[in-house]
């Protein structure tokens, strides 16, 4: 029973240096969990002090993420969050017993310990921590696809055109290889004869390509190369980049 009272006081600690989450409950339970007697004795095991350091100087490390129940041991030592060492060994079924189950959980960090070593964690700023951290790889991976040099040694991407084509909808139709130009892309414009639709005059090809040239370059975007001419100058491939 000595143990358990040493336990219980040091729990008071815990208690006491849990940041309180803004706009929400108190923290009773874990308050009540800290002065009231377990239901079961705990008893410290033989290889390890009442209060202890981790017998590793490396920082703790997650162990697949086992939490509560999922914890595959009866006895555990708890870390104390104000000073990092160990608390004295308790029974991991009295701990959950009395602990606030809606905002805290039981996470294993060092399985090789003898006992296992776990601390408390808060779900909210756990959950806190692991949106940032989708936030920061999401805004990572906008920055990465904005990034020209990213795209530089990819395959060309194509726009398909007619010679029949108007202004508006050369403009429409290019607006989306405007955008791929700005993010680094290579840009290949594939003109050719509309089916079943009359064979284009000779000028009226070489003012598509040139309309086609002036929308790229509002974008920086400058063709690589020479036209490429296929059937009699019926298909052409207009290649574009921005450096």
């Amino acid at each position: 029973m000595a143990a358990s009272r040493q336990f219980i006081n040091s729990l008071s600690t815990i208690s006491r240096i849990i940041k309180p989450i803004p706009n929400s409950s108190s923290i009773s339970t874990i308050r009540s969990f800290s002065t009231s007697p377990l239901r079961t004795p705990l008893r410290p095991t033989s290889t390890l002090s009442d209060v202890a350091r981790p017998s590793s100087s490396k920082p703790l490390q997650k162990s697949n993420e086992l939490k509560d129940e999922l914890i595959p041991h009866q006895t555990i030592c708890l870390v104390d969050p104000s000073t990092g060492s160990l608390l004295p060994s308790a029974k991991l079924k009295d701990i959950l017993i009395q602990l606030d189950r809606s905002r805290f959980s039981i996470l294993l960090v060092d399985p090789s310990h003898t006992p296992p070593i776990c601390k408390i964690l808060d779900k909210k700023e756990a959950y806190l921590k692991q949106q940032q951290k989708k936030e920061k790889a999401k805004a990572k991976a906008v920055e990465k696809e904005a990034s020209p040099a990213s795209h530089a040694g990819e395959p060309p991407k194509e726009v398909h055109l007619t010679w029949g084509v108007t202004r508006h909808d050369l403009n429409h139709k290019l607006a989306k290889g405007k955008d791929l130009l700005g993010k680094g892309y290579r840009v290949t414009v594939v003109l050719t004869d509309k089916k079943d639709a009359p064979v284009q005059r000779r000028e009226v090809k070489d003012a598509v390509e040139k309309a086609v040239e002036e929308v790229f370059a509002e974008v920086g975007g400058k063709m690589k190369g020479k036209p490429k001419r296929r059937g009699m100058g019926q298909q052409v491939m207009l290649e574009f980049a921005t450096n």
